[in-house]
């Protein structure tokens, strides 16, 4: 999977830096930030794995886990990146459209990855059970965040800034569901597609491990 997830990120690289020399604009550069921020969620679910490997240390763990889960919404928040797609003179608009898939694809990947990760370490810390839990409770839970981040223009770092605003705000919409459909939408939209794809990835990874043994 690694594999996989550096040749997408060269190819995305390729993508955009062919397309800025086409048009001669820097459009979609911001994608490459965005990719920045798909990748932590696997860097903190991988120190976890690290940490309580080593330390065993419980406190940590669940700081690192609460990092995780505040960063976990920039993987599948790309594919909400096809907002931008318009037609221009200069490019065609498949390019936009196959340029915006790829990133969106290895968004969901790191998603996908990091949270499977992460289950992982629950499962060592607590159960099974628990650990699946933790998978969907994080899935839905991202879902939600990538509508904060979309639509309410929140970034994971904000909650440390304004923690009291973003409670209150957010809280008052998921309250008022009526009123809120779009928000509760796109929460049951994206949720199904992320636990979609989340177990097609754990089927395939356990057949991949009974292949092995």
């Amino acid at each position: 999977m690694d594999k996989i997830l550096i040749f997408l990120t060269l190819f995305c690289i390729l993508l955009v830096a062919f397309r800025i020399h086409k048009s001669g604009e820097p459009t979609y550069f911001f994608m490459f930030w965005n990719l920045f921020l798909a990748v932590i969620p696997l860097m903190l679910s991988r120190l976890c794995r690290i940490e309580w490997i080593i330390r065993n240390a419980g406190l940590t763990i669940y700081g690192i886990i609460f990092l995780w889960l505040l960063f976990l919404p920039n993987a599948p928040y790309i594919i909400t990146d096809f907002v931008h797609l318009e037609e221009q003179d200069s490019i065609p608009v498949w390019y936009d459209l196959l340029l915006l898939a790829f990133f969106a694809l290895e968004g969901l990947l790191l998603g996908i990855l990091s949270v499977t990760e992460m289950e992982k370490t629950v499962v060592r810390m607590h159960s099974a059970p628990a650990g699946k839990w933790f998978a969907l409770i994080s899935l839905v839970l991202s879902s939600l965040g990538v509508y904060m981040g979309r639509f309410l223009r929140y970034n994971s770092w904000d909650f440390f800034i304004s923690p009291v605003e973003i409670i209150t705000n957010v809280g008052g919409r998921l309250l008022n569901p009526l009123a809120n459909r779009g928000l509760y939408g796109m929460i049951m939209i994206l949720s199904v597609l992320l636990i979609t794809l989340y177990s097609f990835y754990k089927k395939v990874d356990l057949v991949a491990v009974k292949k092995i043994s």
